[in-house]
């Protein structure tokens, strides 16, 4: 295997595209994402914060489960990672 690659100066100017702000990144190329490209996708679980800790019961109403249970078998871990996301993005703030 060679390490030819591995030792060339990058082009890029780095400090120009950190600079960037959203708006000014073209995305003319890109696709828009549809909503029949979400109902493609697929949510990975980190197994890390899957815990074995004590568990709580929780009454979540009954359509919010049969739309997580519509989705994919391991639904209760699905459930979990969707309201550690929601803890962690309110953490941040």
């Amino acid at each position: 295997m060679s390490n030819e690659n591995s030792t060339k100066k990058s082009q890029t100017d780095w400090a120009r595209v950190d600079a960037l702000k959203a708006h000014e990144i073209d995305l003319s190329d890109c696709p828009e994402v549809s909503e029949e490209m979400w109902s493609k996708g697929e949510m990975f679980v980190d197994s890390e914060h899957v815990s074995s800790k004590p568990q709580e019961q929780l009454a979540i109403d009954k359509d919010i489960i049969e739309f997580f249970k519509s989705k994919s078998i391991d639904y209760p871990i699905r459930i979990n990672h969707v309201l550690r996301e929601y803890v962690e993005e309110h953490k941040a703030r």
